[in-house]
């Protein structure tokens, strides 16, 4: 078949040389311009044909089988009722280039859903990510910098059902970074829903962050112009070796308001308390845990295994207990599993 090919490829080159030669040398064939790998930036990167510009197009595709407190929620308690299943394929575009200012940076992630609780047939398509970044400067549509800088919560998939702060909202952030490992960012954000900002005054955030080899100390605080309260987080995250690390991340907000009644203390009562770890037991295996109550007496705990079958394609069961200790037999089990495909 190789050869056959190339034979092909040979006896067609032949042909344009000999049309060229028949027409008085006029006929120029086109060149062909191949990718060329960009390792600026790691791998997978590629220059764009005709440009400086460095592309990297990757994703995954996953599917999600929830089963009680992970599944449906039907009465709007934030809390999962009856099984689910959402399968996801997300597309991201990573594009960079060197300027005089520094790394000019775009990027965006789209995710499409397909999810069994919507009545509809569920298919929707997102937007997740889609912002420019130059220098420290970032500015578009991600996750709010008050959840991005304490690096979410620990290494489980429903690190939320204690609420930590919110997701996408359209922002502008810069963050100045040291060589020492220390950083300081601030950030203007729209929030969205009932805590959108379109008054005379967006939400502030600001915070700090300090990394080394045995792990990183962040902190960061947030005004809520809508419902103008604020609500601050500090996370020290601890690396003892290759195998295990753990983290200890509390918020505290200017209210003892409930769950989502405001953009960044989203959590219920005054104050709320996150702590996990992880265990990497293998090449190919890692056992995470996560525990967290807040000071309306919301407490959950959620444990998994991720394990990669093969490079690229991981399996992870998890099972997850909410509880509410001032509500009598509130306590809730629940379940999932989550196939994924990287490429």
């Amino acid at each position: 078949m190789v050869r056959s090919v190339c034979s092909v490829y040979v006896l067609s080159l032949l042909a344009s040389s000999a049309l060229a030669a028949d027409q008085g040398g006029q006929f120029v064939p086109e060149p062909v311009e191949f990718l060329r790998a960009c390792d600026t930036y790691g791998e997978g990167f590629f220059y764009i044909p005709g440009s400086e510009i460095c592309l990297q197009i990757d994703g995954y595709v996953r599917h999600d089988m929830k089963f009680g407190l992970f599944g449906t929620d039907l009465d709007g308690d934030f809390i999962g009722d009856t099984y689910s299943s959402v399968t996801r394929a997300a597309l991201r575009l990573d594009a960079r280039s060197e300027t005089d200012l520094g790394t000019l940076r775009s990027y965006i992630q789209i995710n499409f859903d397909v999810d069994s609780a919507v009545a509809d047939g569920g298919q929707e398509a997102q937007i997740e990510n889609a912002y420019i970044e130059i220098g420290g400067l970032r500015v578009g549509f991600t996750d709010s910098l008050f959840t991005t800088l304490t690096y979410y919560a620990g290494g489980v998939l429903r690190d939320d059902i204690i609420g930590y702060g919110p997701f996408g909202t359209n922002q502008i952030v810069y963050t100045f970074s040291s060589a020492n490992g220390l950083s300081v960012s601030a950030a203007l954000e729209q929030g969205y829903g009932a805590q959108l900002a379109d008054g005379g005054m967006p939400h502030i955030v600001a915070g700090a962050a300090y990394a080394k080899d045995w792990g990183s100390f962040t902190t960061v605080a947030a005004y809520d112009s809508v419902s103008e309260e604020w609500a601050a987080k500090v996370r020290l995250d601890l690396t003892f070796s290759p195998v295990y690390s753990a983290f200890l991340m509390a918020g505290l907000k200017s209210d003892d308001s409930p769950s989502y009644s405001q953009f960044y203390g989203v959590w219920g009562g005054e104050w709320a308390a996150w702590v996990g770890g992880t265990a990497k037991i293998s090449e190919a295996t890692a056992l995470n845990a996560q525990v967290s109550l807040d000071g309306d007496e919301n407490f959950a705990a959620v444990a998994n295994v991720v394990y990669e079958m093969v490079p690229g394609f991981s399996v992870t069961p998890e099972i997850g207990y909410y509880e509410n200790f001032d509500i009598v037999d509130s306590g809730d089990f629940g379940g999932m599993v989550r196939f994924r495909r990287l490429f």
